[in-house]
């Protein structure tokens, strides 16, 4: 889905969006429950969601991403890897919650492929289950290339060509990536049937949505 040298790309603050800083709220959500991750190429973090005590699914479409990272977890990481079309999600047994960092979502660029992703995660979340969507607001991309504001690895940035998405570059690697604000993420996810149950901060520059599904497996 996300080269691993983007994966963990954060914008605006590299420790809300940390390995042990998902995991950790992750395991506060749902302590102890299945997690499906949302993106194959952050072993670290796979790693740090079992540590934390949670039974891990990871699901991407990029079967290279899964391979690498299975090569990077050896055979004892206890994490299930699927390749799957997050549009078309199915997960055996279903999930108690999943987890998309913002990079992935970011990068999923249409709103109707957004829409098609979160029918599928509420048919595979178990009945109530948490949808937790870490959500930053990006700042104006600039016009030519420059550093990302956080100053991740290193990483470029620039505006598109098209209105509405911005072009992100690490050394030969590059991805676009869609602009849209957390309310408009959540609002995509309540269109979806899913209810927000977390406080927005106004103007926040990272937003932690927990949403729970109306419909969900029995």
């Amino acid at each position: 889905m996300l080269p691993p040298e983007l994966a963990g790309l954060c914008f605006v603050d590299t420790s809300s969006g940390s390995d042990a800083a998902l995991a950790e709220r992750a395991a506060a959500a749902v302590p102890g429950g299945r997690w499906m991750l949302l993106g194959a190429s952050r072993p670290g973090l796979i790693r740090a969601l079992a540590a934390a005590g949670l039974d891990v699914v990871v699901v991407d479409s990029s079967r290279t991403a899964l391979r690498r990272t299975r090569a990077a977890l050896g055979d004892d990481s206890g994490a299930l890897l699927l390749a799957a079309d997050p549009r078309e999600l199915e997960i055996p047994g279903g999930v108690d919650a999943m987890l998309v960092p913002s990079a992935v979502w970011h990068a999923v660029l249409l709103s109707p492929d957004r829409r098609h992703v979160l029918r599928g995660m509420s048919k595979e979340l178990r009945a109530g289950g948490l949808l937790l969507l870490e959500l930053e607001r990006l700042p104006e991309p600039p016009a030519s290339e420059e550093p990302v504001p956080s100053g991740f690895g290193g990483v470029l940035w620039r505006r598109s060509a098209s209105e509405g998405f911005v072009e992100v570059r690490s050394g030969d690697v590059s991805v676009t990536f869609a602009m849209f604000s957390p309310e408009e993420a959540i609002a995509e996810a309540r269109d979806e049937g899913f209810e927000h149950v977390s406080p927005t901060a106004a103007g926040a520059s990272v937003v932690w949505a927990s949403l729970r599904t109306t419909e969900g497996r029995a």
